[in-house]
């Protein structure tokens, strides 16, 4: 979709004339950079602030097909890119608007307004010095006279956070995460989003699951970036910001959502946690990372973050973990921070403030960054993470929200959702290694050894003995895998079998509280298997 004005050949639209606001340059960034040293826990400022008063009386309207346009251009000389705070906005409903840089190459929206609202509405980013308002209301109405419209402040960035700015104070011992580093963490990298507050300070947040697997957009990031109920609707959330490829130091900020809950947040464990205001596009392709809030030390941590904004980079410890208190060297199993003794690749950098530490076992994450003392000088020094089981007592609320008291959850994709189902008594679902796997559990007696013929990349048996004719064996196979195993079980096993599939969980805990099952009776034909399979396997 693009904006009206676009695709419009019937009414003649003008070149408007810019209303030019002060710009920026060397002396904003010098400032920034001065203003970093001197208070290096707040967040790094990337862009000015510019109060305006801009109304529906400024800019242009015009007669247009199907409704009224209205249209304003701002200018601010020197801008890496330039976003917008409404704080008014009153229209028919449906209205759309959009923000684009003058040449076209940048575009933003369609915010759809949804009728009369007086809240804020913070646009993402549009790249360039030179930017047009564009507000389509696509209706006939008898005049304007309703029409409210209160443009307060404008943001031009004096650095570019999506591009390679050298004016950036970078340090260039980050791996970025499509470098070779990053391959075991793919569906983590997936889960990390660039936050952007007021238009002008920056963070990094996780995109969290939740017991239900309904994909509500629940990020957690750290307390002191400032985000509070008060201000939680100016947040745009950046997703796939990072390099296309190992080494190439540009991103993207075109796939984003803007607006967010305030849900919680506290200074014990340094966190907070929103709700994203809109579900990402599936085309975003973002995964929900699992968690786990046992509070058990492991030995090797991965975090992944923006450093200073720019492209999503991964780094491993150089060390076993220990929880601690802020800032402390010393063990303390009460503490609420962990304590990363340093890092093999990467440093920490302002804007990595919130951004997601996971056990590089089982990937699930543990924590947020707090802060501290690594840099790319020296690797060695420490860094500090709110511990996920410390802020877990206060958020279980959202992320188990049937109080099932789980204390570990795998991840979701949204790609790959499967139906859920009720497990059998006495069932355990099993730990696979890739979403799109099927948990298969095999009733009554099972010869795995007749199964021989199966793809051995594709089905993993496990040793497990259950009496009383219960699960005897466990199975993970994906859904081909499943196929060719209900084919097999026809053609060697004699006598009454079942076979019962669970989609991937990486969770013994995810589906406890589902209400189906499904029960495949191998006297089917093994087409007829297929065709079952197919109506709930992805």
């Amino acid at each position: 979709m693009l904006p009206a004005s676009f695709t419009n050949s019937e009414t003649q639209i003008d070149v408007l004339k810019p209303e030019k606001i002060e710009g920026v340059g060397k002396n904003d960034r010098e400032v920034s950079i001065e203003n970093l040293k001197l208070n290096p826990e707040k967040p790094f400022e990337f862009a000015a602030i510019r109060s305006v008063d801009f109304t529906e009386e400024d800019g242009q309207w015009l007669k247009f097909s199907g409704g009224w346009l209205w249209r304003l251009r701002i200018q601010a000389p020197g801008a890496k890119s330039i976003s917008l705070l409404f704080s008014k906005i009153i229209v028919p409903r449906d209205s759309q608007l959009w923000v684009y840089s003058l040449d076209a190459s940048s575009i933003q929206g369609p915010f759809i307004l949804r009728g009369r609202s007086s809240g804020h509405l913070k646009t993402p980013v549009v790249l360039g010095d030179d930017v047009t308002v564009e507000l389509f209301i696509p209706q006939e109405i008898l005049g304007l006279e309703e029409v409210r419209i209160s443009l307060n402040r404008v943001n031009p960035a004096f650095f570019d956070l999506f591009g390679d700015d050298s004016a950036l104070p970078l340090h260039y011992c980050h791996i970025d995460v499509n470098c070779e580093e990053g391959t075991l963490y793919s569906d983590q990298i997936r889960s990390v989003v660039l936050i952007e507050l007021d238009g002008y300070k920056v963070g990094t947040g996780t995109l969290l699951n939740n017991a239900k697997h309904d994909g509500l957009p629940y990020i957690i990031t750290a307390n002191h970036l400032g985000i509070d109920k008060y201000n939680d609707d100016k947040v745009n959330f950046y997703w796939n910001h990072q390099s296309s490829r190992c080494g190439l130091r540009f991103g993207s900020a075109s796939e984003n959502t803007s607006g967010s809950t305030f849900l919680a947040g506290s200074r014990d464990s340094d966190f907070c946690l929103l709700r994203a205001d809109s579900i990402p596009d599936p085309e975003f392709n973002v995964y929900y990372s699992g968690w786990d809030a046992t509070g058990k030390v492991v030995t090797d941590v991965t975090s992944i973050h923006h450093p200073l904004g720019q492209v999503k980079a991964i780094k491993s410890s150089r060390g076993p973990i220990r929880s601690t208190k802020l800032l402390k060297d010393e063990s303390d199993t009460n503490g609420e921070f962990w304590r990363v003794p340093g890092w093999k690749n990467g440093a920490n950098e302002d804007f990595s403030s919130g951004s997601g530490l996971w056990s590089s076992h089982k990937k699930l994450f543990i924590g947020q960054n707090y802060g501290g003392f690594s840099t790319c000088e020296d690797k060695t020094e420490p860094d500090w993470y709110g511990k996920f089981s410390e802020s877990y007592k206060k958020i279980s609320y959202w992320l188990d929200p049937d109080s099932k008291n789980i204390n570990t959850l795998g991840g979701f994709d949204p790609e790959k959702r499967t139906k859920t189902y009720h497990k059998l008594k006495g069932a355990k679902v099993l730990e696979s290694e890739k979403a799109l796997f099927a948990h298969v559990h095999l009733i009554k007696k099972a010869h795995l050894n007749e199964l021989n013929g199966l793809n051995k990349e594709k089905i993993k048996p496990f040793q497990k003995e259950i009496k009383d004719g219960k699960i005897l064996q466990e199975i993970s196979v994906s859904e081909e895998g499943a196929k060719e195993m209900a084919r097999k079980m026809k053609e060697n096993f004699r006598g009454p079998k079942v076979l019962t599939l669970l989609p991937d969980s990486k969770s013994p805990k995810n589906y406890l509280a589902t209400e189906e099952s499904l029960n495949i009776d191998f006297s089917e034909s093994p087409d007829k298997l297929s065709e079952e399979l197919d109506s709930f396997l992805i």
